[in-house]
C-alpha cells in the first residue's frame, strides 16, 4: 500500500483509495487499523490523503468501516464510496449516508441504460443513479463524484449517459464537449 500512496504523490494526486479486506473478527480489525496507520504516517509527510474503498470482507459492512476510520484516527483517512457497491449493500441510502461523511471522493459506477419512459432521456439499471446523486448530496457531500461505466458497449457512450443522468439529478447543465 505504501507503493500505492507514493505512486499517487508523484501522479499529482491528492489521495490514494485503497482496498482492505479481511474477517469481521475484532482482532483483524484491530490488525488492519495498526497497519494503516502506519500506512497514513507516510502519506501525511507527503501530504496525501488515504481513502479506503469498500471490499469484500468487513469493509464490505459500512459500520465496520467507519469503526476502523475511527480506529485509525487523523483527518488525513476517509472512504472511497461506490454507487455500485452501495446498491449490493441492500441499502444503499443508509450505505451512503454512513460513509460520504467521511468521503472526499465517490465512485457513480454505471452498468447499462435503457431509454425512459416517454423516450426522452434514460434510465440507468440496475439501480436508481438519480436516487444515489440525490442522497449524497443530501448530506452534504460536495466533493468529487468520479464516473466509472462498468458496463458492455461502447464506454465514452456509458459515461456520457451516466453524466446526463448524474448532471439531470443534482440540476447542473451538462456541458458540451
Amino acid at each position: 500500500m505504501r507503493r500505492v500512496v507514493q505512486a499517487a504523490h508523484r501522479l499529482g494526486c491528492n489521495a490514494a483509495a485503497v482496498g482492505v479486506a479481511g474477517d469481521p473478527s475484532p482482532s483483524a480489525l484491530q490488525n488492519a487499523a495498526d497497519r494503516l496507520k502506519k500506512i497514513l504516517q507516510g502519506a501525511d509527510r507527503m501530504e496525501m490523503n488515504l481513502l479506503i474503498a469498500s471490499s469484500d470482507g468487513f469493509t464490505k459492512d459500512p459500520e465496520k468501516l467507519t469503526e476502523l476510520i475511527k480506529k485509525i484516527g487523523g483527518f488525513r483517512i476517509g472512504t472511497f464510496p461506490d454507487f455500485e457497491r452501495a446498491a449490493k449493500s441492500g441499502d444503499g441510502n443508509h450505505y451512503l449516508k454512513r460513509l460520504t461523511p467521511y468521503a472526499s471522493a465517490l465512485t457513480a459506477s454505471s452498468i447499462s441504460f435503457k431509454d425512459a419512459k416517454g423516450g426522452v432521456g434514460y434510465v440507468h439499471e440496475p439501480y436508481d443513479l438519480t436516487e444515489m446523486a440525490k442522497t449524497v448530496v443530501s448530506v452534504g457531500y460536495q466533493g468529487t463524484l468520479a464516473i466509472d461505466y462498468r458496463g458492455t458497449g461502447d464506454p465514452i457512450e456509458g459515461i456520457e449517459k451516466t453524466k446526463a443522468i448524474l448532471s439531470a439529478a443534482l440540476g447542473k447543465e451538462v456541458e458540451a464537449e
